[in-house]
């Protein structure tokens, strides 16, 4: 069985939309199960009537206070009841034959070793695919391996439950945000290959206030966090100088205006501190650039 996982904060008005798109499958062997991460509107109300109203499948709701995405992902994956774990957000939905291809794409797999699970397409709501892919049927490789591929921007992965449940996101205390590629390169540094497919399985909208805007500012919040996921992309082979040196500028600038010791940043990223000085200030510099230039329009 298909687990899809929901993590939900104050998303009661888009609910909805999604419930409506899992009635639509062509098969209902899934669950769908909600995590809320801590919401302050009716979101327990608006659920409560999906599982009242709701006989075409299962559908599960757990409360927890706002810790953030991560945790309720971590959390999830111990509730799940499916083999399978499909992350589909609150502000998102899919289309009505997602459930019957997965399952495809999985059974292609299912006498496989080495693979965590498999992705589809994500689109926006006009159908337009997100980011870039491949002309052929599917490619096998894993999520550091997606640039030899074309493999670019969001896709809509569903993973072995229990291969996820040995890859729990890090926690530290005070921080609500944590980077989903920190656990899905850490299983692909593992070995660990995914179907890549090429068909829509996922609807998507970017929102003002969702978990894929500012991530600047979020990392500036969540500093350790971001300071322990900078220090494992710099470490994959894979990953290129070009963004290598874009992320030591990124997280470079953003230590500057935390305030903080560059050379005791550097050392706990394990890079050449001269090195992490120079590019954190080419950093700063690029951001007062780029800030002037929309200051003035």
């Amino acid at each position: 069985m298909i687990t899809v996982f929901t993590p939900a904060y104050n998303r009661a008005t888009l609910l909805p939309k999604l419930y409506n798109s899992l009635k639509t499958q062509t098969i209902y062997d899934f669950e769908w199960l909600i995590v809320d991460d801590g919401s302050k509107d009716n979101t327990k109300d608006v659920v409560e009537g999906f599982i009242k109203e709701c006989d075409l499948f299962k559908i599960r709701y757990y409360f927890q206070e706002n810790h953030g995405k991560h945790v309720a992902i971590n959390y999830g994956v111990q509730l799940a009841e499916g083999d399978k774990f499909f992350i589909v957000d609150s502000d998102d939905w899919v289309p009505s034959d997602a459930i019957e291809k997965v399952y495809a794409f999985f059974d292609e797999i299912k006498d496989e070793s080495g693979f965590v699970g498999v992705a589809g397409l994500k689109l926006y709501g006009n159908g337009d695919i997100v980011g870039t892919t491949f002309k052929e049927k599917s490619v096998d490789c894993t999520a550091l391996e997606r640039k030899k591929y074309k493999i670019r921007g969001d896709k809509a992965e569903v993973f072995y439950t229990d291969i996820l449940k040995k890859y729990p996101f890090p926690v530290f205390e005070g921080e609500n945000y944590m980077p989903e590629t920190t656990v899905w390169y850490r299983i692909a540094n593992d070995g660990y290959k995914l179907r890549w497919f090429n068909e829509g399985i996922y609807f998507c909208e970017y929102l003002e206030g969702g978990l894929s805007s500012g991530t600047s500012q979020a990392a500036f919040k969540n500093f350790n966090g971001y300071k322990l996921v900078t220090k494992e992309f710099l470490s994959y082979k894979e990953i290129s100088l070009k963004k290598k040196i874009t992320r030591k500028m990124i997280f470079g600038d953003i230590s500057i205006r935390r305030k903080e010791k560059l050379k005791q940043v550097a050392k706990e990223i394990n890079v050449n501190p001269v090195s992490f000085f120079f590019w954190a200030h080419i950093g700063k510099i690029i951001r007062k650039i780029k800030h002037k230039i929309r200051k003035n329009g």
